[in-house]
């Protein structure tokens, strides 16, 4: 760092920097060409980095800390009540998967604020569907291969997801399938897929669209994740 200052015999020491924001203040000392004073940093002072803290400002920081849990507690409340809800339904319905897959759908896309979707089990063959047109779910529940470099195929290649943020997967190269076809007439605009895995093997997928354009946030993903964890117990 230079600087250049000018001084009349016994006046303070005033240097000005490339940076406007640096202000170095200061008697007459220097040791070679270093200058000891106070630092000025956009219009505050500081000697030394050591900041101490106020006890307005450890309040502050308690505040904020409380709210943060407060807010997690608030956002938890709602899957708790999804996962309750679907230990009812398992509860009402002994030795019946079709009901406990028709509900782990249906709060996991109420949670995720998807609209439609599908939970897929052996040979990718939906065992769930949630608001989808008949024709398309009737589609989804007939058993199909894997197509090349498609969604499910990512999914037995050890892929974690595959999240679609725009209609491009139904657009671009191999997406003129009756099932790419069905899901564009259906208004799928945003997809997200999520394997269901048991010890390291792929046991079928769920999946969270939209109608509109536009990513999955990373705790809509994680929610996601949550349910489809919950679907493996009864594969």
């Amino acid at each position: 760092m230079t600087g250049t200052a000018r001084r009349e015999e016994g006046a303070p020491v005033a240097a000005t920097f490339a940076d406007p924001r640096l202000i170095v203040l200061g008697e007459n000392k220097m040791v070679g060409h270093a200058i000891h004073g106070m630092i000025a940093l956009g219009g505050r002072s500081r000697r030394g980095s050591r900041v101490t803290p106020t006890p307005d400002s450890t309040l502050a920081d308690a505040q904020q800390t409380i709210a943060d849990l407060r807010r997690e507690l608030a956002e938890s409340e709602p899957q708790k009540a999804a996962m309750a809800e679907v230990l009812g339904v398992i509860n009402s319905s002994p030795g019946e998967l079709s009901p406990v897959f028709d509900a782990i759908l249906e709060k996991a896309h109420t949670l995720c604020g998807a609209s439609h979707g599908v939970l897929a089990g052996e040979h990718f063959r939906a065992v769930a569907t949630h608001e989808l047109p008949t024709p398309f779910a009737e589609l989804l529940r007939r058993p199909f291969p894997p197509e090349p470099g498609g969604p499910q195929e990512q999914l037995l290649r050890g892929e974690r997801l595959f999240h679609a943020p725009g209609a491009s997967v139904l657009t671009g190269p191999g997406g003129d399938t009756p099932r790419t076809r069905a899901a564009r007439e259906a208004g799928q605009r945003a997809f997200l897929m999520l394997p269901l895995r048991k010890d390291g093997l792929l046991l079928g997928y769920i999946t969270a669209n939209r109608s509109e354009p536009g990513p999955f946030s990373d705790k809509q993903i994680a929610l996601l994740e949550n349910f489809a964890a919950q679907a493996t117990l009864f594969e």
